[in-house]
């Protein structure tokens, strides 16, 4: 089953160039593709995960666990 999903994304324009930095948090970088076409910037990837759909009266349900990178930790405050 194909998950398509569009990650958040800042661009930028300083003067004499774009820069485009997108979150793929548990990504690796041979899980990405970035291919430029004419004036196209395509950025996809694939990333392995045990993705569980489930559909019951007419409702289809999907559930794709968070990368551990993403999911939130809690960080201890020291004196």
């Amino acid at each position: 089953m194909a998950l398509l999903a569009a990650p958040m994304a800042d661009v930028s324009e300083p003067e004499d160039s774009y820069v485009v930095e997108i979150d793929v948090p548990g990504a690796r970088k041979d899980q990405i593709d970035v291919q430029l076409s004419e004036r196209e910037l395509i950025v996809t990837g694939q990333i392995e995960d045990r993705v569980e759909a489930h559909l019951s009266d007419g409702v289809l349900t999907i559930t794709v666990p968070k990368a551990e990178a993403a999911k939130p930790k809690h960080i201890e405050v020291s004196a």
